[in-house]
């Protein structure tokens, strides 16, 4: 192959490429202030020369209509005038109705350095126009799903939790008349029931939350060691009636602060502590807690999760952050759930920048390790000390309940009826701006959607009430559990938000906090 391209040879080639290729080609030469049509293969003759015999030869404003020319000659002088190339798109009237092109001009030099023609090379983009803004309106239906899906899933969620507190607050009711030994554990057994179905609620909303985008992180101050503590405490009926024992090893994090989501840290960490707690049949589950120093105040958490339960068969480790997997998929299979735990906590763990690994074998229990860049706060070394709750303020206590729905506001009464509180009620916020009319109310639980007058708009009008812009405390009590709700609660007024369905225990507690402060 050693034969050399004679200059004849190149010429024919570059006319072979000019006459056969799809693209449109043209020169234009350079005269005055005008240009004129030197050549043009016949793609660019069969699109734009059809209409304009004799195209070739003669200057470009014998040949075009005005507005056309104005359109094809002003690329033509912006090219000119920067020496350089130009790459420029337009619409061209053809046949029945338009097509799109995209151009690229080069300037060719002459003798002297000046330039004396303008190479065209064009293209057909139409279709690739189309496509992409089929794209982008398929792109705007997807959100637009997700967002009705989110929306409609967190109103379902919405009526959903609504009953389920009802039920849940009725059967505390029950529980602690002091009934029978068989009727205590029926209601023992509702009680597990509402609170499963609850948390499947939850999952779902968050999971659906997570997968289009719409949780984000509120970052806070807090105690990695007190954040773990806690959730322990929250998990020790669990863990006794599985007969399993929980080893916390939090040294190396006790006493520092950090900035993060507390509240989804503290969900990633219980989703994989239940799903250890529930594989685990008999030994122990522990939590290791460890901080690694990097660049500045960022530091890497490390938290383990450990059993001795039943493992994962090698086989089916690249599963367990599905959604919707389960250890055992058969008809017969021994845990219940709806396979969405692990796959929160991975999302959770990827919109924290973490990631999160499994080491197990079948038979020989599991252990998850998730690491998590978060930023120590400097300005506190010391984690201040459990706040003391004094229930005896709740005795004599004036309460409001606003609360549209008949079910939970009766049990709710009857809950605080128990503990000494006299109560007053309200159907929705019109109501309960009479009831504070005529009568003097220490604290205020407010329902978040109600008829009439939202917990909102009812909330605002109490802190424009003379005597009331702080003093009073108003309790949100909302189905809605994400930070967005919590927001629009803060925002209006409240002082505080507790989630549906209600805990007796955590509803009592805040109460007592904020009658303490006034």
């Amino acid at each position: 192959m050693d034969e050399i391209l004679s200059p004849d040879m190149a010429v024919e080639t570059v006319e072979a490429l000019w006459r056969n290729s799809q693209d449109a080609w043209f020169i234009v030469s350079v005269g005055g202030d005008d240009f004129c049509y030197h050549s043009a293969n016949t793609v660019y003759l069969s699109h734009f020369g059809n209409e304009t015999p004799q195209l070739i030869g003669r200057p470009m404003r014998d040949v075009l209509p005005p507005g056309e020319y104005d359109m094809c000659v002003t690329p033509f002088r912006q090219c000119l005038r920067q020496g350089r190339p130009l790459h420029y798109e337009f619409r061209a009237p053809q046949g029945d109705g338009f097509r799109d092109w995209s151009f690229e001009l080069s300037p060719l030099q002459g003798q002297g350095g000046r330039i004396c023609f303008l190479l065209g090379h064009g293209r057909d983009i139409t279709d690739a126009r189309l496509a992409r803004e089929q794209l982008a309106q398929l792109r705007r239906d997807l959100t637009d799903i997700d967002a009705g899906r989110c929306a409609f899933l967190a109103n379902i969620s919405h009526e959903m939790r609504t009953p389920v507190s009802g039920l849940a607050g009725a059967v505390e009711l029950l529980m602690a008349a002091g009934q029978n030994t068989e009727q205590q554990h029926l209601a023992a057994m509702i009680r597990d029931s509402s609170d499963t179905l609850s948390q499947l609620m939850a999952d779902i909303l968050d999971y659906a939350r997570l997968s289009s985008g719409a949780v984000k992180l509120d970052y806070q101050r807090f105690s990695l060691g007190q954040l773990i503590e806690d959730l322990a405490a929250r998990k020790q009926i669990l863990l006794s009636r599985n007969s399993l024992h929980l080893r916390l090893l939090l040294k190396a994090v006790n006493g520092i602060e950090l900035y993060g989501d507390a509240p989804r840290i503290s969900q990633l960490l219980e989703k994989l502590l239940d799903n250890a707690i529930k594989f685990t049949r008999d030994g122990e589950v522990s939590v290791t807690a460890q901080v690694a120093v990097r660049e500045g105040n960022a530091r890497l958490v490390t938290v383990r999760v450990r059993d001795t339960g039943c493992g994962i068969d090698i086989s089916r480790l690249d599963d367990v952050f599905k959604p919707f997997r389960q250890l055992d998929d058969s008809s017969t299979r021994r845990y219940g759930g709806a396979g969405l735990g692990l796959a929160i906590a991975k999302q959770l763990i990827d919109l924290m920048r973490g990631d999160i690994q499994v080491v197990s074998q079948a038979e020989e229990g599991s252990e998850f390790v998730i690491r998590l860049p978060l930023l120590l706060d400097e300005s506190h070394q010391v984690f201040a000390e459990h706040i003391v709750i004094d229930r005896s303020v709740l005795s004599g206590a004036r309460v409001l309940v606003v609360e549209d729905n008949p079910i939970n506001k009766l049990v709710t009464e009857r809950l605080l009826n128990q503990h000494g509180l006299n109560v007053h009620s309200a159907a929705n916020g019109k109501d309960a701006l009479s009831v504070l009319a005529q009568h003097p109310i220490d604290i205020v639980l407010m329902d978040w959607q109600m008829p009439l007058m939202d917990g909102a708009e009812a909330t605002r009008k109490i802190r424009s009430m003379p005597g009331m812009e702080a003093s009073l405390p108003i309790i949100g009590l909302t189905a809605g559990i994400d930070h967005a709700d919590v927001r629009q609660c803060q925002e209006a007024g409240m002082n505080d938000v507790l989630p549906k369905p209600l805990e007796s225990s955590t509803l009592l507690d805040r109460m007592a906090h904020w009658l303490s402060l006034r």
